[in-house]
């Protein structure tokens, strides 16, 4: 693989990370107050949500994970 090869899946992974860290920041706590249905809806679509987003870029770091590995 040629170094500027190399620096982009650098510069992507970095990125890829940095996203991945803001994800799994977003704070889903909306409370505990047992009559508050909506809050633990909204809780549960934005865990699914974040979940929808990460794993994509979680598959595609392992991919770039693997290029750098095998250079």
């Amino acid at each position: 693989m040629d170094e500027t090869k190399r620096q982009e899946l650098l510069k992507e992974k970095d990125e890829i990370t940095r996203r991945l860290a803001e994800i799994s920041s977003r704070s889903t706590n909306y409370g505990s107050d047992v009559d508050a249905g909506d809050e633990e809806s909204h809780e549960t679509e934005e865990i699914g949500l974040n979940l929808g987003l990460e794993q994509p870029l979680k598959d595609r770091l392992a991919e770039i994970e693997d290029e750098l590995s095998s250079d």
